[in-house]
């Protein structure tokens, strides 16, 4: 595997097994698991992660956080060269976890969380079916 010109070898692929694991994982941690100094793993890490190999970033648990109501939601689009775009405008809302453009009878599917139901219902009604080209919800 080569990305920008960052050939990964049998340390690298030691280094994100370990951290697919646990990604909390210290780099003293890790350079005591495969034998290594830590200025190596470190230097391993940063390498990966300058060549966008590897990515960190903190997850929420939508439940802890108050939004307690999940929701599958397809849309319609019309024209269809709206498509694209009103994709674009709904992944920008903060409820929205996932965003798909689909073949069949709906052209976008989005998954989203909500505080209660009735943030559900102020989303589609007052947000959703708004947005210019969204025919359905």
């Amino acid at each position: 595997m080569v990305s920008e010109n960052y050939q990964l070898d049998s340390l690298d692929y030691e280094i994100l097994r370990l951290l697919q694991k646990n990604a909390r994982l210290s780099y003293a941690q890790i350079a005591k698991s495969l034998d290594s100094t830590l200025g190596t793993i470190r230097n391993r890490i940063r390498k990966m992660s300058a060549h966008k190999i590897i990515r960190f970033w903190g997850r929420i648990d939508p439940h802890q956080v108050g939004f307690k109501t999940p929701a599958n939601i397809h849309i319609s689009v019309q024209p269809s060269g709206l498509i694209e775009r009103v994709a674009n405008q709904i992944a920008e809302f903060p409820e929205v976890s996932y965003v798909a453009l689909m073949t069949g009878d709906f052209d976008i599917e989005v998954d989203v969380w909500c505080r209660d139901q009735a943030h559900l219902t102020r989303l589609i009604t007052d947000r959703l079916q708004k947005i210019e080209g969204v025919a359905s919800t």
